[in-house]
């Protein structure tokens, strides 16, 4: 039996739930590394490609929007771009950088997680509560 689409559900709102979901794992995945006390954190590499993986996710699904509604193609864009420079910032950490520190390490958790914001604002511009 095939189920209809209710009619006041948006095309877009499925695969955009999917962005919003994969970007919040992303950032859970990432804040398991900080140091909190006992039990010890996760090691920052497997935070990391829990990050990395969850954004490629994100990126996958945010690519099928503007074919599903181009109305909303700048929104679309600025989500793209957002998790496109995370997964650019998080490469740049896995390669490159070595913070040393709980204040180091949270500086280099706040820049990865900054372009992400976008999703944040089109969720809300698109008046999808989190």
């Amino acid at each position: 039996m095939l189920r209809r689409r209710r009619p006041d559900v948006p095309p877009w709102r499925a695969p955009f739930l999917r962005v919003v979901d994969a970007v919040d794992r992303a950032g859970r995945a990432l804040v398991s590394a900080a140091p909190r006390g006992r039990p010890s954190p996760v090691p920052l590499a497997e935070a990391l490609a829990g990050f990395e993986s969850a954004l490629a996710e994100a990126a996958e699904d945010v690519a099928e929007l503007p074919a599903i509604a181009s109305e909303h193609a700048t929104a679309w864009a600025a989500c793209a771009e957002g998790i496109a420079e995370a997964q650019r910032r998080a490469e740049r950490l896995r390669l490159e950088a070595n913070p040393e520190g709980y204040e180091a390490l949270i500086r280099e958790f706040d820049r990865l997680l900054e372009p992400l914001d976008a999703v944040a604002r089109t969720a809300q511009e698109l008046g999808i509560a989190r």
